[in-house]
């Protein structure tokens, strides 16, 4: 299975051009932020699968971490020497950020899932941020590395919450099969 890679250019370097290009800008009759305005956004990003040549299975864990679950997850995926991708909730991050740093440590993925689990449907752009960027900053504090995978809570978004993802620099990952674990009493984090 090969690697997708997203190239995003990121706010600061588009400023850095504006302001390089500012002179010359004005001179022409564009300023800089008339450049950035007219820049275009990057692509909304959403996959619900990826085809791959060999059989092979994305593990995902929502909604931790959790003292109870976790440990018993990442022993298994050990066992069997299989990785996964855990889309993590903030505010059980701010509570157990060490069990988050063992799953980076596994070789885990930790993906952004917000900080209240809450859908995003009907939020304007700054609510999203401030549901979003919390989480990112925790996972970058325990990895080193900004996530750029984002799983919505419930599945459920809409436009503006997939443009604004988009814009913070965000994939938005869905699933395609469904354990429907939800439909069972929620662990008591």
């Amino acid at each position: 299975m090969r690697p997708i890679f997203w190239f995003r250019r990121s706010a600061s370097s588009m400023w850095r051009l504006a302001a390089l290009g500012g002179c010359v800008g004005f001179l022409v009759g564009w300023g800089a932020k008339t450049a950035l305005a007219t820049a275009p956004s990057p692509p909304v990003r959403i996959i619900r699968s990826v085809p791959v040549s060999a059989k092979v299975v994305a593990l995902t864990f929502d909604d931790g971490p959790s003292p109870q679950y976790t440990p018993q997850i990442l022993q298994l995926l050990q066992q069997y020497g299989a990785k996964a991708t855990f889309f993590v909730v903030g505010q059980q991050l701010v509570r157990y950020p060490a069990i988050a740093r063992e799953e980076y440590q596994d070789g885990m993925e930790l993906g952004n899932h917000g900080f209240r689990h809450l859908s995003l449907i009907g939020m304007d752009p700054t609510a999203i941020e401030a549901e979003v960027k919390p989480v990112e900053q925790e996972i970058t504090a325990i990895t080193g590395q900004r996530p750029t995978l984002y799983r919505l809570p419930q599945g459920k978004g809409d436009a503006v919450a997939n443009r604004t993802l988009a814009d913070m620099g965000y994939t938005v990952i869905y699933w395609n099969v469904d354990t429907r674990d939800y439909l069972e009493s929620r662990p008591p984090y």
